[in-house]
């Protein structure tokens, strides 16, 4: 199948926004103080959700072309190897430099980690497991879609169990819009849903709140945190509406270099998320000891696009590097290899 440049285009700028986010956190604030940061606070409100929309979106056709054991089979297999091969590595390499650590230690570490870091494709694989499992039934699709949202609002607040319930909307709202092949509008529609999510963008950034962030409040609709969640959930399709519609623009704007540039990282965005998450956590502990969290905003903001970037490229040439061994490609990217002609649905189709 054809890809869409536009997607590939719209894939880069956000993971540059990953990138750019996790630089205002790690380096810039060093990991205190970051959440009224203007533009860490504009990125969160939207990045994940309009990436996983995006991750739905490219299933769509996965989903309903493969059988369903073959198709859930590859997705574990794709994502769950990966998952557990780096949770492993980077909890050895810790153990390598903090020992001594019992047997028992290292194990129960590197379960845990396995099940709580690379949230994104643990949220990714529950939502294509879920949306294949419906699709399979072969009953009413939308109105299990809804029911299996509501059921996972019920579950407990364990490992990465409430950004699942977090993404899954975005996720059926982008396998939706595959499923009506696009999102063609006229002009006059345009410009009036670029307006009013402007309009809107601007009245949730002004009452979104520390505690709207979901790494603050969790999912649980309990004990005053369902506003929280409402806005949380507002905000993630209005500012991804708008958002996309400003990544459009700027790639009707962009030269063919550029376009060429970003949609490079679009490609490879699997081999950014996944190592300038460890890269991130090393510039956390190192950072501390030369240098002080940059109090002024303006110069923290410059700092971290600069070093976002960076750190995006440099993963990128990297992943790139590591996948052009087969093995290493399948187990740490859960890809057969860097130029392979077919690509897996979902993150994996993401990254390429």
């Amino acid at each position: 199948m054809e890809r869409n440049p536009l997607i590939d285009y719209g894939k880069g700028v956000l993971i540059c926004l990953v990138t750019i986010g996790h630089a205002i956190q790690y380096a810039v604030y060093q990991g205190e103080g970051f959440w009224d940061n203007p533009l860490y606070q504009y990125i969160y409100m939207f990045h994940m959700p309009l990436f996983m929309a995006v991750s739905g979106y490219v299933s769509h056709a996965g989903i309903q072309r493969e059988p369903y054991g073959q198709f859930v089979f590859n997705k574990l297999k794709t994502y769950g190897v990966p998952i557990v091969v780096w949770a492993l590595l980077f909890r050895l390499a810790i153990a390598l430099v903090r020992p001594p650590v019992s047997a028992t230690g290292l194990l129960a570490s590197i379960i845990h980690e396995a099940n709580h870091g690379l949230w994104f494709l643990w949220a990714l694989l529950g939502c294509l497991v879920i949306t294949a499992t419906i699709k399979a039934t072969q009953w009413n699709f939308w109105l299990l879609g809804v029911g299996a949202f509501l059921g996972l609002l019920l579950l407990p607040e364990r490992a990465n169990l409430p950004m699942l319930k977090y993404m899954f909307p975005y996720f059926l709202t982008g396998y939706y819009c595959a499923s009506i092949e696009g999102l063609a509008v006229r002009k006059r529609t345009y410009i009036w849903v670029f307006v009013g999510s402007f309009f809107l963008t601007a009245a949730l950034y002004v009452i979104w709140r520390k505690e709207d962030y979901i790494y603050n409040s969790g999912m649980l609709l309990a004990d005053g945190n369902s506003l929280p969640v409402a806005v949380r959930y507002l905000s993630g399709f209005v500012v991804s509406i708008f958002s996309a519609l400003m990544i459009h623009q700027g790639y009707l704007r962009s030269s063919k270099w550029l376009q060429g540039v970003v949609t490079s990282l679009g490609r490879g965005s699997i081999y950014i998320y996944i190592l300038q998450g460890y890269l991130f956590t090393l510039i956390l502990q190192v950072a501390p000891r030369y240098f002080r969290p940059i109090a002024s905003v303006p110069l923290g903001i410059l700092i971290a696009l600069a070093l976002g970037l960076l750190v995006a490229f440099s993963c990128l040439w990297l992943g790139r590097a590591i996948s052009s061994n087969q093995i290493l490609a399948a187990v740490l990217f859960g890809r057969a290899s860097r130029r392979s002609a077919s690509a897996p649905a979902s993150l994996a189709a993401i990254a390429r």
